[in-house]
């Protein structure tokens, strides 16, 4: 009877280690879990009301689905622990993100593939914190191979040091999709090194004036931190919409403006 009681205890001990939510390696929560949030398994659960956000990992521009890449979510500028990985299909699934999150994501397919080594940081085009679940969302992606394509067709030999790379369209319908042409943008702040450059939305893409029907922009050299990126109809004394963005140093921020 004790043998069969130690065996039991044996087995209780064992289902008992490592129990709890398991996600994926590169999704672990490290560390102590945030104010508000408890400890499950290898991560952190949001003690309060959660919604989700699905939908495809692509490379810009050339939509092109990524496999095993990591999207991590923050609010606004704050990592939080909902993580996710995409299949063989792009497809990732992120559950548990607190209701009322700022969305970003933070797409990562790997140091060697991330464009200038870090992540895409990809706002949530909406503009707003998200109160219900999400489907069908584009999560976007710049690799290391994009990003030197599109350096030379700049004419840019790199990123200036402390400062990042902001990409994005001017959307006037995303249901269809329909974008704006002939829009132009303004970052705030800027400083001597930002420029701004518009290119076409075929293959080789071309330097252009102002947006055309793909709606496209790139703003080089912009300086680290929170920032406002203004989409203007031709001229700067007639914005059509904003986003609010974060850029970090030596990095690729997804910002695309949806017209009011």
């Amino acid at each position: 009877m004790k043998k069969v009681i130690g065996v039991m205890a044996l087995v209780v001990m064992l289902g008992c280690e490592g129990g709890g939510k398991k996600v994926p390696e590169e999704c672990a929560w490290k560390g102590d879990c945030p104010s508000g949030w408890t400890k499950d398994g290898n991560t952190c659960v949001y003690n309060g009301d959660t919604v989700s956000i699905e939908g495809t990992v692509k490379e810009y521009v050339f939509g092109t689905k990524v496999d095993g890449a990591v999207v991590k979510i923050m609010d606004y500028n704050t990592l939080i622990p909902p993580c996710g990985v995409s299949d063989s299909n792009g497809f990732v699934r992120i559950e548990g993100i607190p209701k009322g999150t700022d969305v970003t994501a933070v797409v990562s397919a790997g140091p060697e593939k991330d464009a200038f080594g870090n992540p895409t940081y990809y706002f949530h085009f909406v503009g707003e914190p998200i109160e219900n679940d999400v489907t069908g969302e584009t999560f976007v992606h710049i690799s290391a191979s994009l990003a030197s394509m599109f350096l030379g067709i700049l004419g840019m030999e790199g990123i200036e040091p402390a400062h990042g790379v902001v990409a994005g369209l001017i959307i006037e319908d995303p249901t269809l999709p329909k974008y704006v042409e002939g829009a132009t943008v303004a970052i705030s702040p800027a400083d001597d090194f930002t420029k701004y450059f518009y290119v076409s939305g075929d293959m080789p893409p071309k330097l252009l004036d102002k947006t055309d029907a793909s709606g496209t922009f790139i703003v080089g050299n912009a300086p680290p931190g929170e920032a406002v990126i203004t989409a203007y109809a031709g001229t700067p004394t007639a914005p059509i919409g904003s986003t609010n963005l974060v850029i970090y140093e030596n990095s690729v921020a997804i910002a695309n403006i949806l017209k009011k």
